[in-house]
C-alpha cells in the first residue's frame, strides 16, 4: 500500500491518552507478503485493529485510577469521620444513661430523707407535746403548793397582826 492508496476522505484526529498505536499498514504488509491477498490483510487488519481499539477504551487510565484512589480516601476519611461521630455519641448516650439513673438515685435517695424527716419531725412533736404536758402538770401542781404556802404565809401574818393589835 503506497502513499497514492490513502484515503482522499481520511481526516486526522489525535489519539486518546489511552489508545495504543497499531502500525495496521505495516500489519498489511506483512499478512500479504505471508501470502494473503490485499483484501483479506486489509480485513484481518480492520479487525484487529477495532478489537484493540475497543478493548482499550475500556481499560483505565492513570488518572482514572488516580481520581478513583482520591474517592477512596475520601470515602475512608469520611468512615473513620463516622466512626468517631459514632463513637462520641456512644459516648454520651451511655453518659446520658449513667445521668438518668443518677437522678433517678438521687430521687429515690431524696425521698428516704423525705421520709425520715418527716418521721423525725413526728417523733420530735410528740415528744415536745409530751414535754410540754409533763411541765403543764408540773407547773399545775407547783402552783397548787404556792397557793397553799401563799395562804399559809398570808394566814400566819394575819395571825401575827392579830396577835400585835390585838
Amino acid at each position: 500500500m503506497g502513499y497514492s492508496e490513502i484515503d482522499p476522505d481520511f481526516v486526522f484526529q489525535p489519539l486518546p491518552m489511552n489508545a495504543l498505536t497499531f502500525d495496521t499498514l505495516s500489519m498489511a504488509d506483512r499478512l500479504e507478503q505471508a501470502g494473503f491477498s490485499r483484501e483479506q490483510a486489509r480485513a484481518q487488519t480492520a479487525v484487529l485493529a477495532g478489537f484493540a481499539e475497543s478493548n482499550l477504551s475500556s481499560l483505565a487510565t492513570r488518572e482514572d485510577l488516580e481520581r478513583l484512589e482520591q474517592r477512596l480516601r475520601q470515602d475512608l476519611a469520611t468512615r473513620e469521620n463516622l466512626d468517631q461521630i459514632e463513637h462520641r455519641l456512644r459516648r454520651d448516650l451511655a453518659t446520658r444513661a449513667d445521668m438518668v439513673r443518677m437522678g433517678e438515685d438521687l430521687q429515690a435517695e431524696m425521698k428516704n430523707l423525705d421520709q425520715a424527716l418527716r418521721s423525725d419531725m413526728k417523733n420530735m412533736d410528740q415528744s415536745l407535746r409530751a414535754d410540754i404536758k409533763n411541765m403543764s402538770l408540773r407547773l399545775g401542781g407547783e402552783m397548787l403548793l404556792l397557793k397553799w404556802m401563799l395562804g399559809v404565809a398570808v394566814a400566819g401574818i394575819a395571825s401575827i397582826v392579830v396577835r400585835v393589835y390585838v
